[in-house]
């Protein structure tokens, strides 16, 4: 189960990318522009908390769900607008004929991978160094357990 600090903190990304892609409702964007807000604004928002927190699958469908609306409704109060591709078909690279946006989930998992990928390449920093006294005290990363009473960075 996930605390309730945590469900504030994804709530905080949720609402800020709402509220950023609120502020340019009122503005006329390009799809240039659109492409460029959504890959350099809207996708940078949840970097930090995706690279620390398994996020949840409801949060990354959600913010898919805001970028999907942004990109292509022309008046996203009332809905109008023609999906005329899947999200999923958006997010391949543009090579294969999609736009290159990210899939929020994957690259969730991408960027806890990229942590774990430090605690095994750099075993004296200071994190990786912490880590395996809390954790992993008599044991290699990989064959680490959840043990007692683990934090929810841990635990994921």
């Amino acid at each position: 189960m996930v605390s309730s600090n945590r469900w504030e903190t994804f709530r905080y990304v949720k609402e800020k990318i709402w509220n950023r892609l609120q502020s340019w409702k009122g503005t006329t964007v390009s799809r240039g522009g659109k492409e460029i807000l959504i890959k350099s604004v809207v996708q940078s928002i949840p970097s930090y908390v995706a690279s620390v927190f398994l996020l949840p699958k409801k949060l990354c469908e959600d913010i898919e769900i805001l970028m999907n609306r942004f990109w292509w409704l022309s008046n996203v109060e009332k809905n109008k607008g023609i999906r005329w591709m899947a999200w999923n078909k958006m997010c391949y690279p543009k090579k294969f004929g999609g736009m290159g946006f990210k899939r929020i989930q994957e690259f969730n998992v991408a960027m806890l991978g990229k942590q774990a990928w430090r605690i095994l390449t750099q075993p004296h920093s200071f994190i990786s160094r912490l880590l395996k006294s809390r954790y992993f005290p008599k044991c290699r990363f990989e064959e680490a357990i959840l043990g007692n009473n683990p934090s929810y960075v841990w635990r994921v």
